[in-house]
């Protein structure tokens, strides 16, 4: 009888063991193999970007035309001490007085490839690469390119003392307030902005440059002879 009594615990209690491991599976949670990978990280057209990206039926819609400049350009300012903009914004327009007491508008110049420089008679750097951009202005043609240089809160008498010696010809323009100054974020003197034939501003140089070295020469001739093939 004893003997009947052990052998009817040892059964419980294997029946009892294999009764808590089925549990314990069941209770488990069913995953498959994907949920050992890891996650995946977002691409740069995910998002919203993704759906701009992607044509009605799914497939991939053609991107638009990139302003400005194209990528070997911008390779080529960066070599030349110019900040590249990684999204170029449009050239803000503006109307300034020229010495003569003339006026110019920045928009009449769309189509062509300008150089945009900010100076004051105070600032030697300023007045050292003057004559380097007078040279670069005689090296290129008026049709397709471009210098303005514009002075920084200064009066008109101090400004055309100071040109009145030299024999610059490329136009002189008068930012007596500072506005356009300050809306071009300039900060320090000489700045120069490079802008595109379409009106867009891929790039900013602060500080001086030799303008008429051949580095400077050569590129801008060649993007001016792009201006005039595509207009």
């Amino acid at each position: 009888m004893s003997k009947l009594l052990v052998y009817a615990g040892v059964g419980f209690g294997v029946i009892l063991s294999v009764g808590l491991v089925v549990m314990l599976v069941l209770q488990q949670p069913t995953t498959g193999p994907a949920d050992n990978r890891e996650p995946a990280t977002a691409s740069p057209e995910s998002g919203s970007s993704a759906a701009a990206a992607a044509g009605a039926d799914g497939s991939a819609a053609p991107r638009p035309a990139s302003s400005g400049l194209d990528a070997t350009t911008k390779t080529q300012l960066e070599g030349l001490g110019f900040r590249v903009f990684a999204d170029p914004p449009q050239a803000e327009d503006f109307v300034l007085q020229t010495i003569d007491r003339g006026e110019l508008r920045l928009s009449s110049f769309e189509g062509k490839v300008v150089l945009m420089n900010f100076w004051a008679t105070w600032c030697p750097p300023c007045i050292e690469e003057m004559p380097s951009m007078q040279r670069l202005y005689e090296s290129l043609p008026r049709e397709t390119f471009e210098i303005l240089a514009i002075n920084m809160q200064e009066d008109r008498d101090t400004v055309q003392q100071f040109i009145s010696q030299h024999n610059f010809e490329y136009p002189i323009l008068l930012d007596v307030e500072g506005g356009v100054a300050q809306r071009y974020a300039v900060r320090g003197l000489p700045t120069s902005y490079v802008i595109a034939p379409d009106g867009s501003m891929p790039a900013a140089l602060i500080g001086f440059a030799h303008w008429d070295e051949p580095e400077f020469v050569e590129f801008f001739r060649d993007i001016a002879v792009g201006a005039r093939t595509n207009r």
